[in-house]
Parts: C-alpha cells; structure tokens; sequence
C-alpha cells in the first residue's frame, strides 16, 4: 500500500489554505492519481473552499437537486439553527429524501454529511457527485460554462475563494470545450462500487482499491470508461436523483 505525508499542513499540523499550501495539496493529489494511474496527466484544476462553496450557490440562486436517502444533520437543529462545527447534540435538521430546492446553507451542509449513513462516506461522495451533477445542469441551462463573460462574473464574485490553474490553456478555450457538452453526455462513477474496501495496516483500518477498481483505473488510462461501465451499470452513482422537477 502506498502512503504519503500531508504537505498541506502548516508548520503547527494545521491545515493550511494559502495559495501554497493549496499548490502543496494539489501536487500530493497528482501524486497519489499518478501512482494508482501511471501515465494520466491533469490539464487544469479548480479548488473552492466551504465559504466559496456557499457564495458560489448562493450565485445561482440556490439549487435543485432530489435527495436520494435520509440523512440527519450533524451541523443543524431541526430548526436549522448551527449547532457549532462538528458537534453533535441532536436531533439534527433532516433531509428525507424527495426532489426539492437547497438553500446555500442546506446545500453546504448537505454534501458534508457521512455520519450515521449506511456506507459513511461512500454515501458522501455519491450525494457530492449527485450535487455536481445538479449544478452542472443549472450552469448549463443558464449557458454560464458557455459565455465568457457569465462565466467571468461568477469567477470573480468568488473571488481568492476559487483557485482556478488551467495550465497553459487560455480560459476562453476552456469554456469553448465546453460548448457541445451536455449533462447528459457526463457519468458519475464511484470506486469500488461504492461499498467498503477495508485493510488493516500497522493496527489500523485503510480503504483500498478492489481489483475492479483496478480495471476501472486501466479503462481510464485506455479511454475505454464506457466499456466498464456497461460491465458494472451498479457502479454509476444515482443519476436519477440529480434533477428536481420545476
């Protein structure tokens, strides 16, 4: 198994989100990808934090999105009051599911809850990737992904909240790639299937990448993703709740 140091910490073991303490960050993610995947190289990469999540929904109005589970707060009162950062003194603003629209907040809360689900934080990421999705659509409906300068105006209502680094690509070539994508052309795939993977290491628990995994890592690398998915239709994370109706 292969473990790296956390370079994104300050001196005090904090986290550290400057400009390169984020580049420091970044760089470990690359690193990691790049041992599991040899070979993929990353074109550009966006990092937004809790405050800008917030601002960026709140630019959009809010969001529509179905929820595809119960899941309880461990941030909010049942009155949506903020109960405090990761205390928990219940019971705690409910989502059940259904298709309705998110306020900022509920929608910063929502996507960070994995306590008290049945799969934890694979539940997590498949509500992230649901949220993704939604915003995705909103975006697009709007054409914000498409005119510069839509797309400029949000960028800079974020702010140093977003770190945008595309690389070498100019950002207008960025947006013209994507003019032709649609929601419907985009798959959102969980490793692992989503299930628990679990490995003790020196006394304690890690979560690996099964052997599908594996071959999910090579289809990435050989651009032949479809060809999997078509294998593992169990795999892809709930389309189906990603758009509330109007």
């Amino acid at each position: 198994m292969q473990r790296f140091t956390l370079p994104f910490q300050n001196s005090k073991g904090q986290g550290d989100d400057t400009q390169e303490g984020r580049r420091r960050g970044v760089g470990l993610l690359v690193k990691a990808i790049d041992t599991l995947i040899p070979g993929i190289s990353f074109n550009g990469v966006a990092m937004i934090n809790f405050v800008g999540f917030q601002k960026m929904v709140e630019a959009l109005g809010g969001v529509d999105m179905c929820i595809d589970q119960r899941v309880e707060s461990v941030h909010y009162a049942r009155n949506g009051r903020y109960m405090g950062e990761d205390i928990y003194s219940g019971p705690g603003y409910v989502y059940t599911p259904g298709c309705r629209h998110l306020q900022p907040w509920e929608a910063l809360d929502y996507v960070r809850q994995r306590e008290n689900l049945p799969h934890g934080d694979y539940d997590r990421q498949r509500h992230q990737q649901q949220f993704i999705m939604a915003m995705f659509k909103q975006l697009a409906s709007k054409g914000t992904l498409t005119d510069i300068s839509k797309f400029s105006a949000l960028k800079n209502a974020l702010g140093q909240l977003l770190t945008l680094d595309l690389g070498q690509t100019d950002v207008t070539d960025w947006i013209f790639s994507f003019k032709s994508l649609r929601p419907s052309d985009v798959t959102m795939i969980q490793t692992n299937g989503g299930q628990y993977a679990s490995q003790d290491v020196d006394g304690k628990s890690f979560q690996v990448l099964t052997p599908e995994s594996d071959q999910l890592m090579q289809a990435l690398k050989a651009d032949q993703v479809a060809g999997f998915v078509a294998q593992h239709p169990d795999w892809v994370a709930s389309s189906s709740a990603t758009t509330a109706p109007k």
